[in-house]
């Protein structure tokens, strides 16, 4: 296939685009709503799961040391700690530090009374995978200088297992709308190669070959599901901005859990290729379909 053989498929796939407006407007407007639907579902699907897995690091396991215990065996309690494979970083919090912290919270009226400082040197302790805060919680009871170890490990199950849930769910209904959107082009694009059954029939006696037949309705393919794409892109952003403005205004603490949005290149990469390659297969099937029966 020379240069000018694929100018002529280009330039006739234009024009095809051109003269059936109204039906190209239609796939196009098909394909954009329903990437538009299923980006935006995908966006939700991975925000949620985000959120998820951005709470139980947020979640430290707090260890209080017997009063017996000395300062110079807390640093090597401290370095023993930074060794395990499990724990990511440990912050040692003397109970003088602890102390005046304690009295804001409870107001100095209410400690003054106290005669000395009950509280106790402790560690806060983060670890590498939440899932082992069961395990982690055990050892550090079992060590003869801890006294309590305090975790939140139900709290913590709970989330994974709310996460694990949301992945699940997000895989099974991107499958599900990838095969929604999918046929639904599939449908609009072979509604405008039904419309032009004639004109293929018209190529097949004048002795054109079923390549040179199908190559212009498969670009058209990609052109469309391109198009429809960008537009879907342009849907998602608007409206996720909007959201995400409305959300953070009434709910602030909400920007701080679910880490950074999903960059806008990895979406529009993502809807532009799917657009393209469903544009192009779904224009290939229902062409080939009028090949055999015309």
């Amino acid at each position: 296939m020379n240069l000018s053989h694929i100018e002529f498929l280009v330039e006739e796939a234009l024009v095809n685009l051109r003269r059936n407006g109204l039906m190209t407007l239609a796939a196009i407007g098909t394909v954009a709503l329903a990437l538009a639907v299923f980006g935006g579902f995908g966006l939700i699907i991975w925000r949620l799961e985000r959120l998820a897995n951005s709470l139980p690091p947020k979640f430290a396991v707090d260890v209080f040391l017997k009063d017996s215990v000395s300062r110079q065996r807390a640093q090597e309690l401290q370095k023993e700690f930074e060794t395990h494979p499990n724990i990511a970083s440990v912050t040692f919090k003397p109970k003088e530090q602890a102390w005046p912290e304690f009295q804001k919270e409870l107001q100095q009226e209410i400690t003054a009374a106290l005669p000395y400082n009950p509280l106790p040197d402790s560690f806060i302790i983060q670890l590498k995978d939440p899932s082992r805060t069961g395990d982690v919680s055990k050892w550090l009871k079992s060590l003869p200088e801890v006294d309590a170890v305090r975790d939140a490990k139900e709290e913590v199950d709970i989330i994974l297992s709310v996460a694990t849930v949301v992945r699940w769910i997000g895989i099974a209904g991107t499958i599900l709308l990838l095969i929604a959107t999918s046929v639904i082009i599939y449908n609009a694009v072979r509604l405008t190669v039904f419309a032009r059954r004639r004109e293929i029939r018209v190529m097949q006696l004048i002795g054109a070959t079923s390549g040179t037949i199908r190559a212009p309705f498969v670009l058209e393919g990609v052109v469309q599901g391109l198009l429809g794409a960008w537009i879907a892109c342009g849907l998602i952003f608007g409206v996720s901005q909007l959201v995400s403005h409305f959300v953070m205004r009434k709910l602030v603490f909400i920007e701080s859990l679910g880490g950074s949005p999903m960059p806008v290149w990895v979406v529009f990469v993502v809807l532009s290729v799917l657009g393209a390659v469903i544009g192009g297969a779904v224009s290939t099937l229902s062409v080939r379909k009028y090949l055999q029966v015309v």
